[in-house]
């Protein structure tokens, strides 16, 4: 009688299968989706950075062309130099987002080379965890199996050796009453054969010399025999009385006995249910401690996760507000360094000229404003500009936190359900083989204790008949036929207590060995889903470090 039926088994596995290819699929389609989404922002803003320059150096190029009349040749030379400037931070800020782009490649790469061998390990140990416990369970049903048809049949053999030995027994008495009454009856026969010969040889001797005494001995002998039959009928009817009233003690004491036993083997079966009862309840209540554990462990990390999300985004922000201020104040450095030039190379230059711009110096005054308007005009266009693609790039990348962390809560989300799901399948699991194995318990306790109460009843019925027909065919062995009953009850009685407690001994080490089985199982599962929590614990970890790796190179590149 297995615990666990193959198909149960098989439909277990289905189970764990199906949850298992579910999960690497939701897996593979997150990670999908992080990566199309990180890629296509990572497109959006390059492009918006190239266009930004695009259009910067198109607004510069028409400055340029807009001016290049009404500017001297000194200050085309000026802006040579700061084109000179400008090409050459440009190139080094192109030299470093290249740099920053092979970075990131070979960054993601190596992750995702690592998460590819992380999985391969993580499915082969998967595979050989449940391969394992395939085998362990299907080696543990045949041998529980095993154990009971041996056990059936070790009871089986018990009970016909017993039977045949108490029919053997039987036979053995049964024949040898029978050989004792024939034999019996044989010298009955004899004696009373030869007693008659002698009688008719002594009355046919005496026969003329009692002629006249015939009468007087017919008369006497009358009387004594019908004495002797009064008194031989009294003595029967005492002695069938005596038998009658030892014979209902016997029966009642031989049913008191047997209610004993019986009241005995219901109270042991009641304790026995009672106990298996209350730790089937402990361990569902210790189980249900456990999911409840693990829950606020679950809302903890979430509360955490959420925390350190908040954290990372305002370290993001504050790093792209101080990159931002420090690009102003390079660009009003530069300003500031090239205004003095200028101003150093006009003063120098008023100086060596000064007659010469004496007469001129109305009209350069006049241009030298135009033009100095025309500059502050064009850098307030131009910061007017950097502010619109700073708050752009700024709403970008709060859309971008804003995913990332919706998708995190997502997974965080399906991680939850799983582990729900699996909890619940795992209770109705364990209740439907409790539930089973109870049944079959309570039905093998009834069928054996109606097969022992047939048996004690059919045993029964067949030594009173037994006893009613020793008792009217055979009354001159009553005594000896009393003792052997009183021996065979003796022996009965101290044979089935033996074999009641034998029986008891059996239940209560098969019970034993049925709870340690179970407690085995039980906590195979729990390791086993604790090393699971421990896997998606490390996993989600490892993805959160990612994540905060890939958005500390965004906040660089940015």
């Amino acid at each position: 009688m297995s615990s666990i039926s193959s198909s149960e088994r098989k439909r277990q596995d289905d189970r764990v299968r199906q949850t298992r290819e579910d999960y690497e699929a939701r897996e593979t389609e997150n990670q999908k989706r992080q990566k199309a989404e990180m890629e296509s922002l990572n497109q959006k803003h390059y492009a918006e950075i190239n266009r930004l320059n695009e259009e910067f150096g198109k607004e510069m190029e028409a400055l340029k062309n807009h001016y290049r009349e009404n500017l001297s040749e000194r200050d085309q030379e000026n802006m040579r130099k700061v084109d000179e400037v400008r090409n050459l931070y440009k190139g080094q800020l192109r030299k470093k987002s290249e740099e920053n782009e092979s970075d990131r490649r070979q960054m993601r790469n190596a992750s995702e080379g690592a998460l590819s061998k992380q999985k391969s390990i993580t499915k082969l140990q998967q595979d050989n965890l449940i391969e394992r416990h395939r085998d362990e369970m299907a080696e543990q049903s045949d041998k529980f199996e095993e154990m009971s048809r041996r056990n059936q049949t070790e009871m089986k053999e018990t009970l016909n050796s017993h039977d045949e030995k108490l029919k053997g027994a039987h036979e053995k008495e049964m024949n040898a009453t029978v050989k004792d009454r024939d034999l019996q009856l044989a010298n009955k026969d004899r004696d009373n054969k030869e007693m008659r010969k002698a009688y008719e040889g002594k009355l046919n001797a005496e026969r003329r010399q009692r002629e006249s005494e015939v009468s007087r001995w017919n008369q006497k002998y009358r009387d004594t025999v019908d004495n002797y039959e009064e008194q031989n009928a009294d003595n029967m009817k005492t002695q069938g009385m005596v038998l009658r009233g030892e014979l209902n003690e016997l029966n009642r004491k031989y049913n008191n006995a047997i209610d004993k036993k019986y009241q005995q083997l219901d109270d042991s079966n009641q304790e026995l249910r009672d106990s298996v009862n209350d730790r089937l309840n402990g361990q569902v209540r210790s189980k249900q401690s456990q999911v409840d554990r693990l829950s606020s462990k679950l809302n903890h990390e979430m509360i955490n996760n959420e925390r350190l999300r908040n954290i990372e985004r305002r370290d993001l922000e504050n790093r792209f507000a101080e990159q931002t201020k420090i690009l102003e104040n390079q660009k009003e450095g530069a300003l500031e360094n090239m205004k003095d030039v200028n101003k150093k190379r006009i003063g120098q230059m008023v100086d060596q000229t000064s007659k010469t711009l004496r007469e001129s110096n109305r009209e350069h005054r006049g241009e030298m404003d135009m033009l100095t308007q025309r500059n502050r005009q064009d850098r307030e266009f131009l910061m007017q500009q950097h502010k619109d693609s700073v708050n752009l790039i700024t709403d970008n990348a709060e859309d971008r936190v804003k995913k990332i962390t919706k998708v995190a809560r997502d997974n965080q989300e399906a991680y939850s359900n799983y582990f729900d799901n699996s909890l619940d399948q795992m209770k109705d699991n364990f209740a439907g083989r409790l539930e089973g194995q109870r049944e079959k318990n309570t039905d093998d306790m009834v069928r054996l204790n109606k097969a022992m109460g047939d048996r004690f009843r059919g045993m029964e019925r067949g030594f009173n008949q037994k006893m009613e027909t020793l008792t009217s065919n055979y009354e001159n062995k009553i005594n000896q036929m009393k003792e052997n009953h009183e021996k065979e009850l003796k022996r009965i009685e101290n044979y089935y207590a033996q074999r009641l407690d034998n029986k008891e001994k059996e239940q209560k080490q098969s019970v034993s060995s049925i709870e340690m089985k179970y407690e085995a199982k039980l906590a195979q599962n729990n390791e086993a889903h604790q090393e699971q929590l421990d896997r998606m614990n490390r996993r989600h970890q490892e993805d959160m470090q990612n994540l905060s790796t890939r958005m500390s190179n965004y906040s660089k590149k940015a």
